[in-house]
């Protein structure tokens, strides 16, 4: 069936006008029904885009605080495990006594030093009962630990023996030196030194730092495998096309 056009001039000119309205009204339908959807669906997958991101966005930071947490924990436990093994007075057969008898007649043969009795024991000196309060806080797990050492020794010797123990352990302290002299050798004074070591208050804590350290390691390593996993493979090299000389 063939369309043909009226001969009359007005006739053609409404047919043609009628032809014009009916393409204009078609266009609109397929905005309202085609384009202005799609708009809409494109609009709200961009909106669900930016959520996504921001979510991703929020993983990546708390990833990167337990990281974080993870290797501060370990750096701090790793210090206390050596000031544990090189810092931390450990008893022998249960006895303090022994231990610290121990290094000072081991200082005292460096230093040319003699004692000039046997070490006696003053005892442990607990600390005031800590309350934790706030975020992370946590009670205390050390003592001191207080041993006397009597000597018969001029003031050049006391302060070698003094400075070869505190150069090898600088957490043990001096409460109290006492300096008598002896009309009969006045270059050899009667002086008494109290000794005093950091101790755990729990003989347990040692190996809880251990168990922590190896745990926290353990952690770490994983962290660090997957953060190699989720690092991108880089690119090949597009090819040039050039034939090798």
């Amino acid at each position: 069936m063939k369309f043909k056009l009226p001969d009359d001039p007005q006739e053609r000119n409404k047919m043609l006008a009628l032809i014009g309205i009916f393409a204009v009204l078609i266009l609109v339908g397929i905005g309202y029904g085609v384009i202005t959807p799609y708009s809409s669906a494109k609009k709200t997958a961009s909106i669900r885009l930016e959520q996504v991101r921001d979510e991703l966005e929020k993983a990546r930071k708390e990833i990167n605080k337990r990281k974080f947490e993870i290797r501060r924990n370990l750096e701090a436990l790793t210090r206390i495990e050596a000031i544990n093994d090189t810092h931390m007075l450990k008893p022998i057969l249960g006895n303090y006594l022994l231990a610290a008898t121990a290094i000072v007649d081991r200082h005292c043969r460096a230093t040319g030093v003699a004692r000039a009795a046997q070490p006696s024991e003053i005892g442990m000196s607990s600390p005031l009962p800590v309350v934790p309060t706030g975020r992370g806080a946590v009670s205390r797990s050390s003592q001191a630990y207080t041993a006397r050492i009597t000597l018969r020794e001029g003031l050049a010797g006391v302060i070698r023996l003094i400075r070869s123990i505190e150069t090898e352990n600088p957490y043990i302290s001096i409460p109290s030196l006492t300096i008598q002299g002896n009309p009969g050798t006045p270059e050899r004074h009667k002086v008494t030194i109290d000794l005093q070591w950091p101790v755990w208050m729990d003989d347990e804590t040692p190996a809880r730092i251990k168990e922590a350290l190896k745990r926290d390691a353990v952690e770490d390593e994983e962290e660090n495998e997957d953060e190699a996993d989720d690092t991108p493979a880089t690119e090949p090299t597009p090819s040039t096309g050039a034939n090798p000389s």
